[in-house]
């Protein structure tokens, strides 16, 4: 069932509502409340983003090596589009995401590319 913006809007009036919806409702899998934006879960909830499931999402451990910056590991998301259609389209918005989160993302669309950056 397709929901237009203007029955979307009248029913979730607040970014905690609409991050509840898609968490608690839709199953998404979100970084925590306070770093994603509600322009991002705009784009998720029509649709314009990726939605991944919680239950889909393999976790990852990343140790803090040199070759496993935030900075690496955002320019090798944007060098994959389909990693880029979960991530917010903004890149202020991409660097203020947990280092946890980028990893978990980028593990579950990829695989493992972080073996290339720590050799």
């Amino acid at each position: 069932m397709l929901v237009d913006a203007a029955a979307f809007g009248a029913k979730f009036q607040s970014k905690r509502e609409v991050y509840r919806f898609l968490t608690h409702d839709c199953g998404a899998y979100l970084a925590s409340y306070d770093t994603m934006t509600v322009y991002h879960m705009a784009d998720l909830a029509a649709g314009r983003k990726r939605k991944l499931k919680e239950a889909s999402i393999r976790n990852i451990t990343i140790p803090h090596f040199e070759g496993l910056k935030m900075e690496t590991m955002l320019e090798y998301a944007e060098s994959r589009q389909n990693v880029m259609d979960a991530l917010p389209a903004v890149k202020r918005e991409r660097e203020k995401l947990p280092r946890q989160y980028l990893a978990n993302v980028i593990y579950t669309i990829v695989g493992d590319p972080f073996k290339q950056w720590v050799q």
